[in-house]
């Protein structure tokens, strides 16, 4: 009989290395995309919990990504909101998503520095562009049976990457 239970060894080691690679956990269940961008700034991971979708995210920017954060809204109605990552330059921009609506992707443009672009396009159609498309291009398109789940990247004084977090239906 062995005193060592290899699938929690498993399971602590994949934890410590998601938490190394994305500066904060990662839970069972969620995959990330990206990021994409500068090596900067200071890394976050924000993604609902699996009864949590997003109904608002909110973006800052004018010539680049000066910053975004979320809310989730939870199936019980509970509202939560991401910090605010990045600066308060830019013009302020809300997108808010219907009830049966979620993003099916997320792309723009980056240059060695931070992101100078930011486009979230939805499941009905609806495409919300921001900043300027200079620099390299990158896309996440969240797979078929999942939903995104939000954000990861860094951001200092302005959004330095970003990637996305999605999870199974």
């Amino acid at each position: 009989m062995s005193l060592i239970n290899t699938k929690s060894i498993r399971q602590f080691l994949l934890a410590t290395c998601a938490t190394l690679i994305l500066g904060s956990p990662v839970f069972a269940g969620h995959d990330v995309q990206g990021p994409s961008g500068g090596i900067s700034g200071t890394s976050f991971s924000d993604f609902g919990a699996s009864n949590e979708k997003i109904n608002t995210i909110w973006v800052r920017a004018g010539a680049w990504i000066d910053s975004v954060h979320t809310q989730f809204i939870s199936t019980g109605g509970v509202l939560r909101t991401t910090p605010h990552r990045g600066g308060f330059g830019g013009g302020f921009n809300t997108i808010t998503l219907a009830a049966n609506e979620d993003v099916t992707s997320v792309t723009g443009y980056y240059n060695g520095s931070y992101v100078q672009q930011l486009r979230v396009r939805t499941s009905l159609g609806n495409t919300y562009t921001y900043g300027n498309a200079v620099g390299r291009f990158f896309s996440y398109y969240i797979p078929d049976g999942a939903k995104f789940a939000g954000f990861r990247g860094a951001s200092g004084s302005f959004v330095d990457s970003i990637g996305a977090i999605w999870r199974p239906q």
